[in-house]
Order: structure tokens, then sequence, then C-alpha cells
């Protein structure tokens, strides 16, 4: 069937494809999906980090010289000695000017090579976008290889997108000096990262930002940079500076760069002293990304960058231990903690693994969660707990992140597979005494019974329903209704009882509600999953439980 496929869509299909292994496998299908998917393969960033996928590419192209022209991006390795005439020959073989991206790093002879084939070339290397870092074995050593590096950047300046060297503080001025003093000159620069890993001196703290400062003035801003990323050693111990002492410090030495306005990221954050340099360096960044938060004084840190608008910070390493370690399923793994933060909306969201420790990060998410108008919890990988668990929000770790939130007015829980219980409400209400409005994805069982009770709470909405991964868990039977109690509490301790017959949707009627008198409940309705909701006011009530689906407004 597949070769009656046409041309176009047998085309389209395979571009759909990532995998690499899967398109491996569908060159086996035919003689003309051999040759599609053998595009499509080199389409993708083609991974040359090792020996093995150096030479099979090599020869590739030795046989069918014109398939270079699909190569649209590669990883590649430092080099030398024997593997170095295998590199040079891979560039040869490999670049055209489709090339777009080069990634990695690259000895100085290797950028030398790159060089005489672009100069050479009747075709301008016009949409090369990235180049690879030079090579961190030659980075300290002859002002050469630094020379060829900036060399090759200037020669690329028009069509390069992403600029990402390594600093050195011993060769910077008379080498990446010049580069970065013309950075105007890279009409397509968006993002820069500059990497101060391996370089400069990280005993003496003073000594440290004086070279951190040096670089960075070196820097000529031009208004297309959109990300400026810091890259900075993950084992920087943390230093007992003042907060007094640093600031002063602040005043008399740094320059504040007052012109950019767009995003920072920084790699690894063991202290406030970062912060409080970055803020006060680009006192006007309107968003700050860190990855790697490890922070001991997480309320100065915060106090330090709560004025800018968005501030994500990103965590993927439970221990310390970890953080050393150069492993790419670490960094490719889910992060154990995301915190997304928003100053103009007046939002924070916090994106928990909950498979990872959580303890550390007790500190940082009360700190940033105290000062929002509207918090999200999206509890990531949860398995459902074992009846004589306690609920999640219960556990320690998050119990003291939401402690005194008074500003908080709206609060969305996702964690599905955690039951609607009393324990959950009460230490919502205790946390949030404002609580306006309130979503929560934790349904696990159609067939438990589910309370929310607020008694104390003036709640304008409450939304409750299934998570995106529960599929069929909540209505087991298309036919099965649900008993609603809406209960409202006074000032004068009476109470307002209200009965609702929700019926699940077919595939014939929607969703629908009815209410009914407490006269006219029977044994049967008794017997039905029921949902008890117990508030001092609410005014929207919405149920989203896979085929009960429905919306009540009640008077006030």
């Amino acid at each position: 069937m597949n070769r009656s496929l046409p041309f176009e869509l047998s085309c389209i299909i395979l571009k759909q494809i990532k995998s690499v292994k899967v398109l491996a496998e569908c060159r086996l299908v035919c003689k003309k999906w051999n040759f599609l998917a053998e595009k499509a393969m080199l389409d993708r960033e083609l991974d040359l980090t090792s020996p093995g996928a150096t030479n099979k590419l090599i020869e590739l192209l030795r046989q069918r010289p014109a398939m270079a022209w699909h190569i649209k991006a590669m990883r590649l390795s430092d080099s030398c000695g024997d593997d170095l005439q295998s590199q040079k020959q891979l560039l040869s073989l490999a670049l055209t000017p489709n090339i777009r991206y080069l990634r990695g790093e690259m000895s100085k002879e290797l950028f030398g090579h790159l060089l005489d084939i672009a100069q050479q070339s009747p075709i301008k290397f016009s949409k090369l976008e990235a180049l690879p870092k030079l090579s961190r074995k030659e980075n300290i050593a002859l002002p050469l290889a630094m020379s060829k590096y900036s060399e090759s950047l200037l020669y690329f300046k028009d069509s390069l997108k992403e600029l990402n060297p390594s600093v050195v503080e011993d060769e910077f001025p008379a080498t990446l000096g010049p580069t970065f003093a013309n950075l105007d000159e890279f009409k397509s620069l968006t993002k820069m990262t500059l990497d101060f890993t391996g370089s400069f001196n990280y005993i003496i703290q003073n000594l440290y930002f004086i070279d951190l400062e040096r670089a960075l003035n070196s820097c000529n801003y031009n208004h297309f940079l959109q990300i400026l990323e810091l890259n900075f050693v993950m084992w920087y111990p943390f230093h007992a500076v003042q907060l007094a002492e640093f600031v002063e410090w602040l005043f008399e030495s740094v320059v504040p760069v007052l012109d950019y306005h767009n995003t920072i990221r920084i790699n690894s954050v063991f202290g406030p002293h970062i912060l409080e340099y970055i803020a006060y360096k680009y006192p006007n960044v309107s968003k700050l990304v860190i990855y790697n938060w490890n922070v001991k004084d997480a309320e100065r840190a915060i106090n330090a960058i709560k004025h800018i608008n968005t501030i994500q910070i990103i965590s993927k390493h439970a221990d310390i231990e970890e953080m050393g370690k150069d492993n790419d399923d670490m960094w490719n793994a889910r992060p154990s903690l995301e915190i997304i933060k928003s100053k103009n909306k007046g939002t924070t969201t916090f994106n928990i693994n909950t498979q990872r420790c959580l303890q550390k990060y007790k500190e940082i998410i009360s700190i940033v969660g105290s000062e929002s108008q509207s918090l999200e919890f999206n509890y990531l990988d949860h398995y459902p707990s074992s009846e004589n668990e306690d609920s999640l929000l219960d556990k320690p770790q998050i119990e003291t992140s939401l402690h005194v939130l008074d500003k908080l007015t709206t609060l969305k829980v996702q964690c599905d597979g955690e039951e609607i219980n009393e324990s959950i409400c009460k230490e919502i209400a205790h946390s949030a005494p404002n609580l306006k409005h309130l979503t929560l994805t934790t349904c696990c069982s159609y067939l438990k019974g589910h309370c929310l009770s607020f008694p104390e709470t003036e709640l304008e909405s409450i939304s409750i329903c299934t998570g995106p991964d529960s599929r069929n868990k909540y209505l087991q039977n298309d036919n099965q209704s649900l008993l609603l109690t809406l209960e409202k509490t006074q000032d004068d301790s009476q109470e307002s009882f209200y009965y609702y017959l929700l019926t699940p949707a077919t595939s014939s009627t929607p969703s629908h509600g009815q209410q009914i008198a407490k006269e006219s409940l029977s044994e049967c309705h008794h017997e039905m999953p029921s949902i008890r909701i117990v508030v001092k006011s609410l005014n929207n009530l919405k149920i989203n439980l896979d085929a009960l689906d429905f919306e009540m407004e009640f008077n006030s």
C-alpha cells in the first residue's frame, strides 16, 4: 500500500517522525521510502560526537555527495590527533551553504578548516545561525586558538543568531574583546551565551565579580539581542558576604546597563550574590530565567529580583551532589521544580515532580508564592496515594509553602489521583483566607464521596475536574448519576441545604442537573456517588468529570 502513496504525502509522513531510530526502520519499507527516510534523517540534527557516527556519515557522503545538501544541523565533539583528519574530512564532505546549525565543540584547526571551506565556496554560507564552542582543551592556551574562533564569529556575523563563546580572563581583552565590542554588527543576533565555567577566580569572590564585570562591560548590546545567557561553574561555593557590604561594592564598582530590556538566563545559582549583581547590572530586564537553583539564603535572593516582571526558576536535580555530573539524561529529564512568576499578572505557577525530593524547595516555594494573587500547583508524575496516606497538600513539603497567603485570591491545584477531602480544604482555607476562585483537578474515584468544606470562606467560584491523564476513571457508567449537596453557612450559624441530581451526558443527551427537594430524596439517592460542598458563599460551580460536564450559577 505504501508504494501507492503519492510522493508528497510520503514526504509529509516522514517529516512528522522525530525519532532517527524510527526513520532508520522506515528505510526498510521499500526502495522509495529508503531514499526519503534517509533524507529525513539528514534533516535532523546529526549527533557526530562519536567516531562511529562520524565514519558512517563520511562513508555515505563519499558514495552520494549530493546528500550533503540535505544536512541542516550537526553536533560535533572536540577532536585531536588521529581523529582530526576524520573531522576535517567530515566537514569537507558535509558542509554546504544549506547548513544552519553547528553545535558542540571544535578545535582551532577545525575552525580554520571551516573558514577555508566557507571562503572558497562559490555560494555564500548565508544560512548558518550557530557555531560550536571552542574546545575547552584550547580556550586557555594560545591566543591563536581564540583568534581563529573570533575570526569565525566575525566572518559569519551577518547570519549568526546565536553566540556562545567561552570567556577566559587572561585572553579575553585581546581575543573576544573586539568581537563583543562590535556586537552591533551581528544584525541577526538574538541570543548570546557567555560561558564562564572553568574561568575566573572562584576562590576569592571579589576577584570573581571584578572579572565578571570586566567581561560584561566589553559587550556592546544591540537592540536585536533577545536573550543573554550566563553559564557559571556548578561548584562555586557559597560565601557569607553580608548584603550591606555587597551592595556597597555594587554601587562603587558596577556600571548598570539601562538599555537592555529583554531576557536573561542564568545557569547555576548557589548564592544570592549573583542575583543581586544581575539585578543591579540589568535593572530593566523583563524576564529572568534561572536553571539549577540551590540557594541557601532564598529570601535574600528573591528580594533582589522580585521587581522583575517575569521570573522562571527551573531545577532538575534533587541532590546537590548530582549537579556536578555531566549527565545528558539529567539535563533532558523533566525538572523536579519549575516556578513561573509574573508580577504584572500577579500569578505564580509551580510545576512539581513528586517523584523527586522536594524538601530542599520548601523555602523557595513559600517565599515566591507569598506575594502572588494567583497560584497554580501542578504535581507531575504523581500516582494515586493509598487510602491510609494523607492528601498531598497535607504533606510537609507543601504545607510550608501554603502559610499566610493573604493576597491569594485564585488557587489551582492539579494532582490527578488525589481524593477531594476535608483535610485538603482545611489547609487551603487556613492558608488563603481571602480566596475567591478555586480549581481542583484531583478527583480519583467516582464511587468515593467527596467533600469540599469552606464554611468561613466567601468563595465566588469552584471548579472540579479530572486531570488530563484520567481516562474514564471517574465515570464507570454513562447512566451513573451524582448527588450534589450544597450547604451554605450564615453568620447566625444557620445553614441552608440545596440538592441537585446531576446526570452525565450520553450519546444523545448532554449533561444536565435538576434541583430536588429534601423531601424527595430517597434511599437510592443517598446510595449514589456524591459531592458535598460547604461554603459561606458561592456564585458559580463548574464540574467536568468525564461525561459529567456542566456549570451552575447561584444567587448570592
